[in-house]
């Protein structure tokens, strides 16, 4: 996993342990709903992030970082 060069803070590493998927779907009604998979993540260098999947375009957001 690794995010872009302008993420701040940068994320990158391996995935060593992962929760979910927990799913959110909302905004139907709307013009930009939400259709989305929530995971945590611990990451290689010990980091822990929350991280989503859009399922309409499959790409992967990093939505918090726990301290």
């Amino acid at each position: 996993m690794k995010s872009p060069p302008d993420a701040s803070p940068p994320i990158a590493g391996s995935v060593r342990v992962a929760a979910g998927p927990w799913s959110l779907e909302e905004g139907w009604w709307s013009d930009s709903p939400a259709d989305r998979d929530y995971w945590d993540v611990e990451l290689s260098d010990g980091g822990l992030y929350r991280i989503y999947r859009a399922r309409g375009e499959g790409a992967w957001f990093a939505d918090g970082v726990y301290d």
